[in-house]
């Protein structure tokens, strides 16, 4: 078996985002008019994008609540994109050694394209990415299979896939 291609996951794979995301998640709160939360509060609630965050976060179901707490977070997310975001050890030493064997990379998140951008420019390693997509790049997002898919296409390689033994094909 040859390896032409990798496709990470960003936030909780490449780099330890939870302090941004928390101190955005807390401006948000802030503007509402609630209490902090801390890091270990946060962290359950992470996946399937900032829209689904600053819902659970909320706790409600209503869109305008939804939209004026997304559009506090995004904004401070933005502007404080690494502040504290940090890549998780041996990211760089592992992606280096990827592309020195010309393992083509895939970054592949919830977080929205540009967010998803920002934050690997800011951390000085989105060059090893020849695709760099996000929550908002295809109709659908993770847990979807339908992103991945799109980017192994779009890289013009086979995924591995099993044939229903546990062999890899």
């Amino acid at each position: 078996m040859i390896v032409r291609a990798a496709l990470f996951d960003l936030d909780g794979t490449l780099v330890d985002s939870l302090g941004d995301l928390t101190d955005a998640i807390n401006h948000m709160l802030t503007h509402c008019g609630s209490p902090a939360l801390d890091p270990a509060e946060v962290r359950p609630l992470l996946g399937k994008g900032a829209r689904n965050l600053v819902q659970r976060v909320l706790g409600t179901d209503q869109e305008e609540e939804i939209e004026r707490g997304l559009t506090w977070f995004l904004e401070y997310n933005r502007r404080h994109i690494a502040d504290k975001s940090r890549l998780y050890p041996g990211v760089r030493e592992t992606l280096e050694n990827l592309a020195a064997h010309n393992i083509t990379l895939a970054a592949v998140s919830n977080k929205n394209e540009a967010l998803s951008r920002l934050i690997l420019e800011s951390l000085g390693i989105n060059s090893f990415f020849r695709i760099i997509c996000g929550g908002d790049t295809f109709e659908e997002m993770k847990p979807s299979p339908l992103p991945l898919l799109k980017v192994v296409e779009q890289l013009a390689v086979t995924r591995l896939h099993s044939d229903g033994g546990g062999q890899q094909q």
